[in-house]
């Protein structure tokens, strides 16, 4: 009878990837015959394990350790063995690890990429992570090799963009390259235009600008040689703008502004400052129209405060800028001496953006000359008294203040400079020596800013008495006569007042001059020798 011998049965473990089916060297696997573990084994580079001349029976095959590109596929396999079976096969397949690639653009413009972005990624299962990953200048973060499971992809930051603050729940499978793209939108910028009312921009205006949620964390910020302020990378949301300072000749804007801002739009708010008004103040000689130097205007507000003082220059003209709007009462406080303060103060109303043009006209001091002259002749004569009266302005009061007395030059006259205006009275005391008052010898008049008064007073030349004396025969002049004047009170009835005697000259003249007007007789006392 013969006898046969079976075949030791074998096992053939083979290892492919379950994308490509290429075959996966390096798996590690584990080995049970009928419970009892028998060894482990590694795949080699044709992706098999090879066992042979195997007792029968029941084996257990278990991959236990893949490489780090694949994932582990630890479900068991089960196959009888018997003598004369041969090979047997078991066949693994292994799915590639999954991956992740994480695009970042910008969500007005998915052509441009969003470099520097911070993300965090973790898995649900506490397998992976938390792990933070930076997006390249490609604006990309790739990750391959992942552990299949849930992950939490959770943005942290994005340089000028807005974070995404939805957290992506992604599923990752095995043989999975998930590519996954996040958007974000640019952070709204604020774009400040500063204009005067003229249009022209204004450097130099400082802002403060503050998220209405958060008042408490504000930007001061100033406007530049184009009157503008930009201010990016700033949150959605309402803004308050408040002007906080302006140039001088300006005024300061007291509204409180408001603007949102929108994720990747700029919002433009164009504000205007008004001007502040100039006060021109122009002083004229009322009578010539000439400019007035050197004149000071005191300036208040309406509420009676004083703002300033001006000085008008040697254009007559004075400016105070850069005034609030407002009403202002304008006054003469000084004015030179030739002139009278006598311009009245004018209330003027300012607005913004115009200058407001006052113009004050003065009347120069009046003059006062008194001129003396002889009745007969004209001729000017020196040395009569006269005292002049201020009576002021105020005609129903009466007063007279005495401005003092004064002489006739060798003029015949005087003259007085730089008077108030008002009422004056000018009465001659004394005559000149030889002349006598000619009525009236007190004038009254009214002297107004800007005239120059003349007035004459005439003086009566006394009488004189001219005695001629000649020799009855020859009719000469007879020299050395004495005569004898003698002043009459009336025309009769006394002897009369002695005046003086008098001799005659070698002329045969003698004469008496300065007598008063009345009767007089004439005697002569003593002939000439012979």
């Amino acid at each position: 009878m013969p006898f046969v011998n079976k075949e030791l049965p074998g096992l053939r473990i083979e290892k492919y990837d379950s994308s490509n089916n290429q075959v996966l060297s390096g798996i590690t696997f584990r080995v049970w015959r009928d419970g009892e573990l028998l060894d482990g084994y590694r795949t080699g580079e044709l992706g098999e394990i090879l066992l042979t001349d195997l007792q029968p029976g029941t084996y257990l095959v278990q991959e236990v350790a893949a490489d780090d590109k694949h994932v582990l596929d630890g479900t068991p396999q089960q196959v009888e063995l018997h003598a004369g079976d041969g090979i047997k096969p078991l066949i693994f397949y292994n799915a590639r690890k999954p991956g992740i690639h994480l695009i970042k653009v910008d969500a007005s413009d998915p052509s441009k990429v969003i470099s520097d972005a911070k993300f965090s990624i973790r898995s649900v299962a506490g397998d992976y992570g938390p792990e933070e990953f930076v997006t390249d200048d490609n604006g990309e973060i790739d990750l391959s090799k992942l552990p299949v499971g849930v992950y939490v992809v959770t943005e942290l930051s994005c340089p000028g963009y807005i974070v995404d603050e939805a957290q992506r729940i992604i599923q990752l499978d095995g043989n999975e390259n998930a590519e996954f793209i996040f958007t974000n939108s640019i952070r709204p910028t604020l774009h400040l235009i500063k204009k005067s009312a003229d249009g022209t921009p204004m450097e130099g205006v400082t802002f403060r600008i503050a998220r209405v949620e958060d008042g408490t964390h504000y930007l001061d910020r100033t406007t530049d040689s184009n009157g503008e302020i930009i201010v990016s990378d700033l949150e959605p949301g309402v803004y308050s703008i408040v002007e906080t300072a302006t140039l001088e000749d300006h005024i300061l804007g007291l509204r409180e502004h408001h603007v949102e801002l929108f994720p990747s739009k700029t919002s433009v708010i164009t504000l205007e400052n008004q001007k502040r008004p100039n006060l021109i103040i122009y002083k004229k000689d009322a009578d010539t129209g000439e400019s007035v130097p050197n004149t000071v205007f005191q300036v208040k507000a309406a509420d009676g405060h004083s703002v300033n003082e001006v000085k008008t220059g040697v254009d007559g003209k004075g400016v105070l800028e850069n005034l609030l709007p407002g009403i202002y009462e304008i006054s003469e406080k000084s004015v030179p001496s030739a002139y009278l303060k006598d311009a009245e103060p004018q209330t003027v109303t300012l607005y913004p953006n115009k200058d407001r043009v006052v113009t004050f006209e003065n009347h120069k001091k009046p003059t006062l000359t008194v001129n003396k002259v002889d009745s007969i002749t004209g001729s000017p004569i020196k040395g009569a008294k006269f005292e002049v009266w201020y009576g002021s302005n105020n005609t129903t009061t009466g007063e007279l203040n005495s401005l003092g007395t004064y002489f006739s030059d060798e003029n015949g006259q005087f003259k007085l400079e730089l008077l108030r205006d008002g009422w004056y009275k000018v009465t001659e005391l004394e005559p000149a020596p030889g002349f006598t008052i000619k009525q009236p010898a007190t004038q009254e008049f009214y002297l107004k800013g800007g005239e120059n008064k003349v007035i004459t007073y005439e003086n009566v030349p006394k009488n004189a008495i001219i005695i001629e004396k000649y020799d009855s025969v020859t009719g000469e002049a007879l020299p050395g006569c004495t005569f004898q004047l003698r002043y009459l009170a009336g025309t009769s009835g006394t002897g009369g007042t002695v005046i003086g005697e008098k001799v005659t000259g070698k002329n045969g003249t003698a004469m008496w001059t300065g007598l008063e007007p009345g009767a007089y007789v004439l005697e002569e006392v003593d002939p000439a020798d012979g």
